[in-house]
C-alpha cells in the first residue's frame, strides 16, 4: 500500500525545484530576459478559450524564446505527471501566437524519467521537431551535472 502523499510538502519542494531551475536558466542565458511564470496574454490569443501559461518564458539576446516548464512529482508514479506535462506541452505550442518564434522548449524534471515516459518524450519531441523546435528534458542526471 502506498502512503499518503503529503501536498504541502510536495508543494514546497515544486517550488524549490523551481528556484534551482531559475538560477540555471540564469547560467544557460546571461544576457536573456527571463519571465518566471509567464502567462499568454489574452490580447496574443483572443481565440484560445482559456488562459495559457508558462513556468519560464526565455526570450534570448537574438531575440528567439525559449519555454520552459519544470516538473518536480511527488508521488511514486512520476511517469503519470511527465506524461500529462508533455502533452500540456503540445497543447501550449499549439496555442501559442506564430508571431513569437519558439525554438526551444525546455522540460525540468526533478527526478530520473522512468520508462514509462519514454514513448511520451519520443512522442514530443517528434511533435516539436515537426514544428521547427528543439525539445530537450532536463532530468535528474543532466540537473546534477549542472550544478
Amino acid at each position: 500500500m502506498t502512503k499518503p502523499i503529503d501536498h504541502r510538502l510536495g508543494q514546497y519542494r515544486a517550488e524549490l525545484f523551481e528556484q534551482l531551475i531559475g538560477y540555471l536558466l540564469q547560467m544557460e542565458f546571461p544576457s536573456g530576459l527571463i519571465r518566471r511564470n509567464f502567462v499568454l496574454p489574452k490580447s496574443w490569443q483572443p481565440d484560445v478559450p482559456e488562459s495559457v501559461s508558462i513556468d519560464f518564458f526565455v526570450k534570448n539576446a537574438q531575440g528567439r524564446s525559449t519555454l520552459v516548464e519544470t516538473k518536480a512529482p511527488y508521488s511514486e508514479d512520476s511517469a503519470l505527471g511527465i506524461n500529462k506535462t508533455v502533452r500540456r506541452l503540445k497543447n501550449l505550442v499549439s496555442h501559442w501566437p506564430e508571431s513569437i518564434k519558439v525554438e526551444r522548449i525546455i522540460l525540468a524534471v526533478a527526478a530520473s524519467v522512468p520508462e514509462r515516459s519514454y514513448y511520451e518524450m519520443e512522442a514530443g519531441t517528434d511533435y516539436f521537431a515537426a514544428a521547427g523546435i528543439r525539445f530537450d528534458v532536463w532530468d535528474a542526471a543532466i540537473i546534477r551535472t549542472s550544478t
